[in-house]
């Protein structure tokens, strides 16, 4: 994608913590309001006052918690499936008592900072580890990815370059504080969802009533990694989103 992209615009592509190449957090600490604020010090540090950006999954649901309390620094936004849990997923995690969310995530916490990472005896393992989990993917697109996502130990073995802390993230704000978030977004703002994804869709689920400059775009016979998925059709709805401005993001 960045690739493409930079054929018009200027394009930084950003690994977040415990992501890609970043580091990995020492204390495992991957909350949202931390990642908000390193997409803000990554824009202070690049002196860019107002920046289009596109993302996916947690990257995307951070960019838009960031759109929504600094909408002065926004030009755009494409949230590739960036909404995550379901409103009902929510409710019932709202209904938890904050004392058992606690502790579940401590716990579970513990488990995977004990647990023996999964690890590969060549790229081919690792390769068709990917592919079993991404069954969409496939050719230079599919060796790409799994080239880029892992990195060969002292010990011979390839490992997944992402902490596996990022699953398990401290308990967040509630349902309701969320959609206020969501209220607040004023930048236009794409939304795009795999037909076959595991996300909820939110022309579906209600929450694209709640946004007051979205359009949704559902892309067909992709899961939840639509632009690996399909490539060309989600960069068509980019390409047209982005051509609606008329200048080129304000690099500072």
């Amino acid at each position: 994608m960045a690739r493409r992209l930079c054929a018009r615009w200027h394009v930084i592509a950003v690994d977040l913590r415990g992501h890609g190449d970043s580091d990995w957090s020492p204390e495992g600490n991957y909350g949202e309001g931390v990642l908000v604020r390193d997409l803000l010090l990554l824009l202070d540090a690049l002196a860019i006052r107002r920046a289009t950006i596109i993302a996916h999954s947690l990257g995307a649901n951070i960019a838009m918690r960031f759109a929504a309390v600094f909408p002065e620094r926004m030009n755009r936004l494409v949230s590739i499936e960036g909404l995550l849990a379901s409103p009902d997923r929510l409710v019932l995690v709202d209904n938890t008592p904050m004392r058992t969310r606690l502790r579940t995530w401590l716990e579970e916490t513990e488990r995977i900072r004990m647990r023996v990472p999964r690890h590969f005896r060549s790229m081919d393992e690792a390769t068709a580890r990917m592919k079993e989990r991404n069954p969409h993917l496939a050719g230079e697109r599919l060796h790409h990815l799994t080239h880029h996502a892992v990195r060969l130990g002292d010990d011979g073995f390839y490992r997944w370059k992402v902490d596996p802390m990022i699953r398990k993230r401290p308990p967040d704000m509630s349902n309701d504080a969320l959609n206020d978030l969501w209220r607040a977004l004023t930048c236009p703002i794409l939304l795009l969802y795999g037909a076959e994804s595991w996300a909820s869709n939110p022309g579906m689920d209600g929450r694209l009533g709640l946004f007051a400059n979205a359009r949704l775009r559902v892309i067909e016979e992709a899961g939840h990694w639509v632009h690996h998925d399909r490539f060309e059709e989600t960069m068509r709805e980019i390409d047209a989103f982005l051509s609606e401005t008329a200048t080129v993001p304000d690099q500072g």
